[in-house]
């Protein structure tokens, strides 16, 4: 069996070159944003020149929003569905763990930090499929939209082992949705009565149990 030698010098100065390299590159990115920033004398410009840097990761700045307590399958364009009554949306994603499991959390930065306040206070104790949601500042750093997780999620979709929404809606829900859809049939007035009603997701479907009653009751829906 051959005998395994300890690392020479010879790999250990190309490991500090290495590190050396590393350091040198993210210091003329700093430069670079500190020099874009005097510039056109915003902030933002530095959050978006370092933001795009290899290897930083930059705090928001008051735009960015938690969302907890998702329902299991909810994906990015259902959160930026509910989310956006409160403001425009930059950008939006569900987490997952490192297994590609979705962790319930999601994370919705908005176009202005004025906007991200309005919908903590707005949609706090909203509901999606029933559950209710948690809204809160996103404190820390933004999550890495190409974690581990989700690129395991992706992979899993790929070859479609992902865990998707189950196409059967629970009982309750997929009557009234039957319902709701029936009645738009009847005539186009009672079509533009529930677009009016529903706002931007004209599908049943995608909005929560307690709406879709709201609107049976309200309008007599058969």
């Amino acid at each position: 069996m051959p005998i395994q030698r300890a690392p020479g010098k010879e790999h250990k100065r190309a490991c500090d070159a290495e590190a050396d390299r590393g350091r040198l590159k993210k210091t003329r990115w700093a430069r670079h944003s500190a020099t874009a920033v005097r510039a056109s004398g915003s902030p933002a410009a530095l959050h978006r020149t370092m933001a795009a840097a290899p290897g930083f990761a930059v705090a928001d700045d008051g735009r960015g929003v938690y969302v907890g307590g998702l329902p299991k399958h909810a994906e990015w364009q259902e959160l930026k569905d509910h989310m956006k009554t409160a403001g425009e949306i930059e950008f939006c994603d569900v987490l997952y763990n490192d297994w590609g499991e979705p962790k319930g959390v999601g994370y919705v930065r908005y176009k202005t930090e004025a906007e991200a306040q309005s919908a903590i206070l707005a949609l706090n104790e909203t509901t999606m499929e029933g559950r209710s949601l948690k809204v809160a500042p996103w404190t820390g750093r933004p999550p890495n939209t190409n974690s581990p997780g989700k690129m395991m999620y992706q992979m899993w979709a790929w070859y479609g082992g992902a865990k998707k929404r189950p196409k059967s809606l629970d009982p309750e829900k997929a009557k009234l949705v039957e319902r709701i859809k029936a009645y738009q049939k009847g005539s186009n007035e009672q079509k533009e009565t529930w677009y009016s009603f529903c706002g931007e997701v004209k599908d049943p479907a995608r909005h929560d149990t307690t709406k879709l009653q709201e609107f049976v009751t309200n309008y007599a829906v058969p």
